[in-house]
């Protein structure tokens, strides 16, 4: 809502008409985004999907249901021995999945994803449970 508000602010601040555009268009993909944040009541919404881990003859393959950040991909490939595999897109899309460092820098993956910057590390835990189980 933040980025709503301070977009709100630009538009009214710029007297160039080409950068007002600009602005409201950045300011109604920013309304996208937090609907898709958040629930009709506007509080934070929970998303549930499905991480598999299959292993074939020693080769582990890690579906996981979006883009996820390379780091985090290194730290999931860490919590196996032998080759493994992360599979983006597996049975679901349901954003990026930046590291917390990337929310701190922003961009474009950070502003789409729906996730909070905790994300990575729950997305470890939770490979580690289906490791475990």
């Amino acid at each position: 809502m933040k980025k709503i508000n301070d977009r709100k602010e630009e538009i009214r601040s710029t007297d160039d008409s080409r950068k007002k555009k600009e602005l409201k268009l950045k300011q109604i993909y920013n309304k996208c985004l937090w609907r898709k944040k958040t629930n009709r009541a506007g509080e934070k919404s929970y998303l549930k999907s499905e991480i598999y881990v299959v292993n074939i003859v020693g080769l582990n393959l890690v579906t996981i249901p979006g883009e996820v950040f390379c780091e985090i991909g290194l730290k999931i490939k860490s919590l196996f021995t032998g080759d493994t595999f992360i599979i983006g897109y597996a049975n679901d899309y349901v954003s990026y999945i930046p590291t917390e460092s990337a929310f701190k820098e922003g961009g474009y993956e950070v502003e789409t994803s729906v996730f909070a910057p905790e994300i990575g590390r729950e997305l470890l835990t939770q490979v580690k449970n289906v490791i475990q189980n």
